[in-house]
């Protein structure tokens, strides 16, 4: 993943100023179970509970020389979900 290639993945983000601060203070809620694919690349996939809208993520990551190194990103901000008595 070179810089251009994350600035590519946060374009949209960043054209709409969306502030990612919530994601850095909330702990990620998985939606699947980590899970290793056919090709040996870990997924996790989720969200973080910000509102007004929910930051939803899939991650893809490939073993490298014994490390996980992120692989691929692709991030969403669905409106959030309403919650009870709202």
């Amino acid at each position: 993943n070179t810089a251009a290639d994350l600035s590519q993945s946060f374009s949209d983000l960043r054209r709409r100023n969306f502030d990612l601060y919530g994601a850095a203070l909330l702990s990620p809620q998985l939606t699947a179970l980590p899970a290793l694919d056919q090709r040996g690349f870990l997924h996790l996939t989720g969200f973080f509970p910000t509102r007004p809208q929910q930051i939803t993520f899939d991650l893809l990551f490939a073993n490298v020389a014994n490390q996980w190194r992120l692989f691929g990103i692709a991030i969403t901000t669905p409106d959030a979900p309403a919650t009870a008595g709202r």
